[in-house]
């Protein structure tokens, strides 16, 4: 059973999150015959299992969004078709996470680890419309994950309600949370989380939102980050941030125009936002040229 499960997390690594929905029928079965494990083993066991649920439920999760995109490339009944696999997707991961959870349980897990746990819903919950449902288990996760200092997860939480709120239209709300995200990222120190940040917050603001040029200066402000950072996706942000040019208008123009300076001073209006420091730490003496370079490369890619 260990070994079919590690080939299950080399598939999903892979991203052939239909082969691992595929394998785990033969899976169950094996787990189903196996029993419950003796007093020795019962910790290799639970481990296992929660290493085979929590991958099938990430895989089943994203197989959703593989079959979400398929629809919106097709039309009619196809279309049709891809939007139910696709929700079916959604309610197995559901259904995976839940199996991990109750043998987190079985084996006494902290609340900690049963909320990190419990916080995997959040996009099936959202991609399937039960926002209500999403919203409630959020919030209990907030609780633990405050009472914990946990600020990673709180980041990743924050995150996942300005997700929430931008999918119930309520953008303000939605720029509120993901600011928040952004702050406890830059307090976990996390450079490439930072940057997911900064961009999630610029697909908070809207081409005809008032403000849109704030989400510009996030989107390149990821885009420095990451090139920085991680130099092979450099390509991928700055074909993002093209397309958020394209939408922005006289706006976005006047940030293109500005220095390195004027975008620390937009980016940074929120509080425990450093970006000039990290920057300083990533690209030291290099900020302003870099972000020469990415504007060029995002206007010619």
């Amino acid at each position: 059973m260990s070994a079919l499960g590690q080939q299950l997390q080399l598939l999903a690594q892979k991203a052939q999150y239909g082969e691992v929905l595929t394998h785990l029928p033969e899976l169950r079965r094996r787990m189903i015959a196996a029993g419950k494990p003796g007093p020795l083993e019962a910790m290799l066991d639970w481990n296992v299992r929660n290493v085979i649920f929590d991958t099938a439920s990430d895989a089943a999760s994203q197989y959703g969004r593989a079959c979400l995109a398929a629809a919106m490339s097709h039309e009619g009944t196809e279309a049709l078709d891809w939007e139910t696999r696709a929700r079916a997707a959604w309610r197995a991961s559901l259904k995976y996470n839940g199996k991990a959870r109750a043998a987190h349980r079985r084996r006494g897990a902290l609340p900690l680890e049963l909320a990190r746990n419990r916080f995997n819903d959040n996009g099936p919950l959202i991609d399937l419309g039960r926002y209500a449902e999403a919203y409630a288990m959020l919030l209990e996760c907030k609780n633990v994950f405050e009472s914990e200092n946990a600020v990673a997860e709180l980041g990743n939480l924050y995150s996942a309600l300005g997700t929430l709120e931008q999918k119930r239209k309520h953008m303000k709300q939605a720029r509120e949370f993901e600011a928040r995200a952004l702050r406890y990222k830059y307090q976990g120190g996390d450079a490439r989380l930072v940057a997911i940040s900064h961009f999630n917050l610029a697909n908070r603001y809207l081409p005809a939102d008032a403000e849109s040029e704030i989400g510009v200066a996030h989107r390149l402000a990821a885009a420095l980050i990451r090139a920085a950072n991680d130099p092979d996706r450099a390509g991928y942000y700055a074909a993002t941030l093209k397309a958020h040019l394209a939408q922005g208008g006289g706006q976005a123009s006047a940030v293109l125009a500005s220095d390195f300076d004027a975008l620390c001073a937009i980016v940074e209006t929120i509080d425990g936002v450093t970006f000039r420091a990290l920057m300083a730490r990533l690209a030291p003496g290099r900020e302003g040229a870099l972000m020469k370079a990415i504007i060029a490369t995002a206007l010619d890619a």
